[in-house]
């Protein structure tokens, strides 16, 4: 979650398959309208990451009590998010480690 917390503070290019609409359609004053409205959305999706890792870090000492009374089949079920969660933010910092590292020697 360090990593989303670090993204936040980052402008990253997205590409422009990831737009709404071409830019060949759009006027350039738009694009940048779009292409604003693009980043800000992922800014509050990331933001929204970042709030529910938090959390999910308070739910893990229930999680410890709750291993005495929950099924086994409850708890796969959860590790199983837990571990599709973990694997999809992994790829996303594998897709933009790039830029990462540029930033973090830009500063």
């Amino acid at each position: 979650m360090y990593l989303l917390a670090r993204f936040l503070s980052l402008e990253v290019y997205l590409p422009s398959a990831s737009l709404p609409t071409t830019e060949d359609t759009l006027p350039v004053g738009v694009r940048d309208e779009v292409h604003q409205e693009t980043r800000n959305a992922v800014k509050v999706k990331a933001e929204r990451c970042v709030q529910i890792e938090r959390t999910l870090h308070h739910f893990n000492t229930d999680m410890g009590r709750m291993s005495n009374y929950a099924t086994d089949a409850d708890i796969s079920i959860v590790l199983k998010l837990y571990e599709n969660a973990l694997a999809a933010i992994q790829q996303l910092k594998d897709k933009y480690a790039s830029n990462l590292r540029t930033s973090d020697t830009q500063r």
